[in-house]
């Protein structure tokens, strides 16, 4: 799990040093991914996927990431009680890999309403 946590701790530090963009809403036609095939990937796909957003965008894509970390963990470590937090890290990193901005955004969306319920 800590390798997780480096790399998503890495990635929301990029985020609060990246410079404000020209406003791509998170709903935009940006086709920039997210790629988790390794820590270097990941923090330059972030930069990537981030560079058009406002810093507002930004901030709510950070809270976002954050929101699917801690989301995903408490829902797959409680619906498959032996899973091992590196299967769910596995896990969490396969369900952002290849994702878009608009698409994390719905990601968390969906973990919001599922530990709501």
């Amino acid at each position: 799990m800590t390798n997780l946590v480096k790399l998503l701790t890495a990635g929301l530090l990029a985020l609060s040093l990246i410079g404000c963009g020209d406003g791509l809403s998170l709903g935009g036609s940006s086709a920039a991914r997210l790629d988790t095939s390794s820590e270097q990937a990941y923090e330059a796909s972030l930069k990537e996927v981030t560079a058009p957003m406002t810093a507002a965008e930004k901030r709510q894509f950070q809270a976002d990431l954050s929101n699917i970390v801690v989301s995903a963990q408490l829902v797959k470590m409680s619906s498959s009680g032996n899973a091992s937090p590196d299967e769910v890290q596995a896990e969490v990193l396969a369900e952002l890999d290849g994702k878009t901005a608009k698409q994390v955004s719905d990601m968390a969306k969906k973990y919001r309403e599922q530990l709501s319920h």
